[in-house]
């Protein structure tokens, strides 16, 4: 069983705690993953990152019943300074196997940018009561347009109720799939959209029902994937 944890563009089965767990493939707006394996203790084992002024941003755990398994957790950071800290209550890391026959096998955790850069690879090997990562994080590595055209432009942005959405093609895409999230990872929104060859096309989008805050607009199909944040007042 693969448990995946989205805090941004994924559609939710339940929620528990401050996580959201879902289920499905990681979408484009996640622009950093942390992968836990755990060992066979995962009740032991919290998370959580913060920003340059302490401030919580993400966090996670414990794993109740989660035994030697993995777990996804996508996420979306702006520019910045960020500390990861990774706890385990025992002291013992995730290096399950030096207690003999009471575990088959060392957990393992890896935090990683849509760029393929690594903030912190653990293998199990070691104990450890806290592990702590301090890095600088670059937001435009999630940034995965796949094709340039079409262009897309949400307008006015921050909006209270209708905002346009602008489309210009310089040739005919596949239907464009429109979908806005709560930074919690909650599908408010969903629509589908037409490409005329050579045209821009302009659509509308009614955000009048939504609770004030960020939001994240994915427009995407087969060829390019575009996401940007909407502020509904």
């Amino acid at each position: 069983m693969k448990a995946l944890l989205f805090f941004g563009l994924l559609l939710p089965l339940f929620v528990k705690g401050q996580e959201l767990v879902l289920r499905g493939d990681t979408a484009e707006a996640s622009n950093l993953t942390l992968t836990i394996h755990t060992d066979c203790w995962p009740e032991e084992n919290t998370w959580k990152i913060t920003d340059e002024w302490n401030d919580e941003i993400y966090s996670g755990g414990p794993y109740p019943g989660v035994i030697l398994d993995e777990i996804i957790v996508a996420m979306w950071l702006e520019t910045g300074t960020y500390t990861f800290t990774f706890y385990d209550a025992a002291g013992d890391g995730l290096f399950g196997t030096q207690w003999g026959n009471l575990c088959a096998a060392n957990g393992s955790i890896l935090l990683q940018d849509a760029g393929g850069n690594v903030q912190l690879d653990y293998d199990g090997s070691f104990n450890f009561d806290s592990l702590t990562v301090t890095f600088t994080f670059d937001e435009s590595v999630g940034i995965h347009e796949i094709d340039p055209s079409p262009v897309v432009k949400l307008y006015p942005n921050p909006a209270s109720d209708i905002v346009f959405i602008e489309m210009e093609w310089n040739r005919r895409e596949p239907l464009v799939h429109l979908e806005v999230f709560g930074t919690d990872g909650r599908l408010w929104l969903r629509k589908d959209i037409a490409s005329i060859d050579g045209h821009s096309v302009l659509s509308t989008l009614d955000i009048g029902h939504l609770p004030s805050g960020l939001y994240l607009v994915t427009t995407r199909n087969q060829s390019f994937s575009n996401t940007q944040k909407l502020i509904r007042h």
